[in-house]
């Protein structure tokens, strides 16, 4: 369970979320993936820091998910069409992909 303050800033949820996926629900090779992409991004930086910088990622990607302009949807649609590409032709998943995956609830099951 997470427990998140009333006080807590926009987005908290969508931080502790990520970090509950990333411990309970990855897989240890996705956990492996996910860290070698984020190394690449956001340099050579400890495990640690490497999911804190996730987790803000995530969080910031899920704020501009819930924007409800028409720009944000139509660049929403694009970015879920080229993600959905890359699983089709197996292409390597990249961060994008696996918020993409947390967000459609592709966890939830596990």
């Amino acid at each position: 369970m997470i427990t998140i303050s009333s006080k807590a800033n926009n987005g908290t949820l969508y931080h502790e979320a990520f970090h509950f996926v990333f411990k309970a629900l990855f897989s240890p090779s996705e956990q492996l993936s996910i860290l070698n992409e984020a190394r690449i991004q956001y340099g050579d930086k400890s495990d640690y820091n490497l999911i804190e910088s996730l987790a803000e990622s995530f969080s910031t990607y899920m704020q501009n998910r819930n924007d409800n302009g028409l720009i944000a949807k139509i660049k929403s649609f694009f970015e879920d069409l080229i993600l959905a590409i890359k699983s089709w032709f197996n292409i390597q998943p990249d961060i994008k992909y696996y918020f993409y995956k947390i967000n459609k609830g592709e966890y939830a099951n596990k």
